[in-house]
């Protein structure tokens, strides 16, 4: 068992030992903290790094991948970073566009090799059928988050369906929460619009 009364806290600042990390007078760029905790003879290293617009000391793991960085991660955290992003989306938007358009062709070829990466693959299809379905079919207001994560959440191989379809042949179903779940894509393809009750319901 360890013995908590041996326990040392080293500070490092860019692998360099400094007595406190409250040394941080000002958020800095690129300054990874390694924050060293020694407990008898076990070492538990964290690697932490100060945020440029709150000033918290996080986990590398909190900020995103830049390159043009000198260590290759972000100024600001995740949580930063997406909070100004979401004030400011249509300026991010306006000025991506105008890029593309000047870009086209490298454009292109970027979106091809994101496309060609499962995980993206699966999240642009989860985010197209949100967006139909969105647009195409009335939804009751205050249920648009919910159905958001819904769809955010479907596992990969799966399809979001409507349980009882919105476009049936003899009845036609709401686009609400409780009337979706989740389906293997082959399942869902052959299902289509005809509602499929459960053996328990049929008796």
């Amino acid at each position: 068992m360890n013995d908590y009364r041996s326990l040392q806290i080293v500070y490092k600042i860019n692998g360099l030992s400094i007595e406190s990390c409250q040394t941080l007078k000002t958020p800095r760029e690129s300054l990874v903290i390694s924050v060293i905790y020694l407990i008898g003879r076990t070492t538990t290293l964290f690697n932490m790094k100060q945020c440029a617009k709150c000033s918290q000391i996080l986990d590398l793991s909190r900020f995103s991948k830049q390159k043009r960085r000198k260590d290759g991660l972000s100024n600001q955290c995740k949580g930063c970073f997406s909070d100004y992003f979401k004030a400011n989306r249509e300026k991010y938007k306006k000025r991506y566009n105008e890029w593309r358009a000047n870009n086209l062709e490298k454009a292109r070829e970027l979106e091809r090799k994101n496309f060609q990466n499962p995980t993206r693959k699966h999240k642009h299809r989860i985010n197209q059928a949100f967006r139909r379905v969105m647009q195409q079919h009335a939804t009751f207001k205050g249920f648009e988050a919910e159905i958001r994560k819904i769809y955010d959440n479907c596992p990969e191989g799966y399809h979001v369906d409507h349980i009882m379809p919105l476009r049936g042949k003899n009845m036609c179903g709401l686009n609400v929460p409780w009337n979706l779940q989740y389906l293997p894509a082959l399942e869902n393809i052959r299902k289509n619009n005809k509602v499929i009750l459960k053996k328990d319901e049929e008796s």
